[in-house]
């Protein structure tokens, strides 16, 4: 018996994301995102140092939306330093890639 994984690879980024955060890997969660906003203050140095010091102490994926054939939204709760909260990302296919937009 072969199985068959039919999860949408936006969902696998922004949970493989979630995980490289979770384990403290800045280099690998920074590596999926898409800075959009090329004024940006979010350098590698401040994701590295946010990721250190705020844990992600749990996080579960509720569902996602399709926007299109390469954007999705993706729901997810987070428990980040003790702080519930529900997030939506947004993620899109960039230069044949799945990137989370920040």
């Amino acid at each position: 018996m072969c199985f068959v994984d039919w999860t949408p690879q936006p969902i696998k980024i922004v949970n493989h994301y979630l995980l490289s955060v979770q384990k403290k890997d800045a280099q690998e969660a920074y590596h999926l995102l898409y800075i959009q906003n090329k004024d940006s203050r979010l350098d590698f140095e401040t994701f590295k140092e946010t990721v250190i010091n705020d844990p992600l102490i749990k996080y579960k994926i509720m569902g996602y939306s399709k926007i299109d054939k390469e954007a999705y939204y993706v729901a997810v709760y987070v428990n980040k330093d003790g702080e519930e909260i529900d997030h939506k990302f947004y993620v899109r296919k960039i230069d044949d890639e799945w990137k989370i937009v920040f």
